[in-house]
């Protein structure tokens, strides 16, 4: 699928079911993660060498990408935004310019807020087309489900931005439900340790 076709994505993942928030909301799921929690949620996944050889703009796009994901169910709490902030010092090409990372990182977050689906699936196939092959492409969509999923569970609305963020890319309805599940594997794994 080349990454400026129209693709509708309907919100659903096939047979994936989603945690909705609690009364209390995403604040109230946030608030309640520890920072060592935050601190580990997706270290594993800011290693590799390939990610050294993004271009400038692919490495912004990255960004971009990790972004919308942080923000799918709303405005980060502190807590969150400094621990993605953290971690996006971490990207091998985030070495050379944290400066440039961290305003791209503001930026974005006060840019996608502001969005319509429309503007959103376009700012987002745009970051496709930065990020310069599937395989780093897949990449910034695990990292993106770890982001989501860091609370335990994926709302409705983290789905759906997944959705979009996948046809985006180009990557496949299925992958996306095999990379949530992933996602909830692991965190079952370390829930039990």
């Amino acid at each position: 699928m080349a990454s400026g076709d129209d693709v509708e994505f309907d919100g659903g993942l096939g047979d994936v079911s989603f945690d909705e928030p609690e009364a209390t909301g995403a604040a109230g799921v946030r608030s309640a993660l520890s920072g060592s929690f935050l601190k580990g949620f997706f270290s594993d996944l800011f290693d590799g060498e390939e990610l050294r050889h993004l271009s400038r703009e692919g490495a912004f796009a990255f960004v971009d990408a990790l972004s919308v994901a942080l923000v799918a169910d709303g405005a980060p709490e502190d807590e969150e935004l400094l621990e993605f902030r953290t971690q996006l010092e971490r990207l091998p090409f985030s070495v050379e310019d944290i400066a440039a990372i961290q305003d791209r990182v503001e930026d974005d977050i006060a840019r996608i807020a502001s969005y319509s689906d429309e503007e959103l699936s376009g700012f987002i196939v745009e970051a496709g087309d930065e990020i310069d092959n599937a395989v780093l492409k897949e990449r910034a969509l695990t990292m993106a489900v770890a982001i989501t999923h860091a609370d335990y569970a994926i709302t409705g609305e983290e789905a759906r931005v997944l959705g979009m963020m996948a046809t985006g890319f180009g990557i496949s309805r299925e992958r996306v439900d095999a990379l949530i599940e992933q996602a909830r594997a692991a965190a079952d794994d370390d829930l039990l340790y």
